[in-house]
């Protein structure tokens, strides 16, 4: 498999961890560490990304719809986009998973 098939997630192998995380993040707005669906507030933009921000437990993700990708911006934080706050406060372990499939 060549670097740009590799790149853009093309190929016959079976889908991964984070193949499946992403695909529940761009097709419902699904938080990959609380796993609440259509939770992601749309924050600045900027080229092809878009950061992302879960309203229920603050994780911030950046998104690059083109080439399908998600990049781990930083884990649950308490202040919420627009003055909220997060209701809920994941454990430890839920957000190294998440971390770690994301960063494959």
């Amino acid at each position: 498999m060549n670097w740009f098939k590799r790149l853009l997630g093309w190929g016959d192998a079976p889908a991964t961890a984070r193949q499946t995380l992403t695909d529940a993040i761009f097709d419902s707005g699904a938080c990959p560490v609380c796993h609440n669906e259509a939770s992601l507030l749309s924050g600045p933009e900027g080229g092809m990304s878009v950061n992302v921000m879960c309203e229920v437990c603050g994780t911030r993700l950046n998104l690059t719809s083109m080439l399908k990708r998600v990049e781990w911006t930083h884990g649950p934080q308490p202040d919420i986009w627009g003055g909220g706050s997060a209701t809920m406060s994941p454990m430890q372990d839920d957000v190294e998973l998440a971390k770690r499939t994301l960063e494959g």
